[in-house]
């Protein structure tokens, strides 16, 4: 989970050679920020919300 956009985490991630997360939750998935953007990303991954931890 991001508050910056897709197309500039995708962009710093290989400019230093980082392998990209298969799934990346971005200001753009969500209508306002707070705990919401992590609900989608909880269930993108498949997990529950009470069993993520978000640091």
């Amino acid at each position: 989970m991001t508050s910056n956009y897709e197309h500039r985490v995708l962009g710093r991630f290989a400019g230093i050679g980082l392998p990209v997360p298969e799934i990346i939750v971005d200001a753009a998935s969500v209508a306002e920020p707070s705990p919401v953007p992590y609900l989608p990303a909880a269930r993108r991954l498949g997990a529950a919300p009470q069993d993520c931890f978000v640091a």
